[in-house]
């Protein structure tokens, strides 16, 4: 709820303010009832990659994590050469500003959500992703209790239609991957 509560305040979000889409896991506390409901009210609209997939689709997993382990590794790596052998936390924080700026660069960013198929909107990336990594069985979860919400996908079936229903709704009124 705390992250909520920051998301609504540095997003500018309300019920009079332009829609805003939140994709996210299924943690139980996104699940939360009030969680959904503070967020729908506040013109949020929470929608949960299916469970088991987020490797594969969540942007910061499919294009950001890896060069930042790239960077983290080349860090290290300059420490060894320089014979600084105790590599602790001291040291990751000395070089943490340099492996950020490295990594959270706008075209990776941007890379990350293209991979991802989430901008520009590419179903078809996203459902071929799902369909190589989804487990053959369903996945059971749980749904909310809430008539007004979608029910969260079981099968990458359900998520892919739920994608060209977000695909549909959305695409003229998003501008950016913001």
């Amino acid at each position: 709820m705390i992250y909520l509560d920051h998301l609504i305040e540095h997003t500018n979000a309300g019920t009079d303010k332009p829609p805003k889409v939140l994709l996210m896991d299924q943690h139980g506390s996104h699940m939360d009832d009030n969680f959904i409901i503070k967020a729908t009210a506040n013109n949020i609209h929470p929608f949960a990659f299916p469970g088991h997939l987020t490797h594969v689709l969540q942007p910061l997993d499919v294009g950001v994590f890896q060069p930042y382990k790239h960077w983290h590794k080349k860090a290290v790596q300059h420490a060894m050469h320089n014979l600084d052998i105790d590599y602790n936390v001291a040291s990751f924080l000395h070089d943490l500003g340099e492996i950020w700026e490295d990594t959270f660069k706008k075209g990776t960013i941007l890379g990350a959500f293209q991979k991802a198929g989430i901008w520009p909107i590419n179903c078809k990336t996203a459902i071929e992703k799902m369909k190589i990594y989804a487990p053959p069985e369903a996945i059971e979860v749980q749904e909310p209790h809430l008539p007004a919400l979608p029910s969260m996908p079981k099968h990458y079936s359900q998520a892919g239609h739920g994608l060209q229903f977000w695909k549909a709704k959305l695409s003229e009124k998003l501008s950016s991957p913001s």
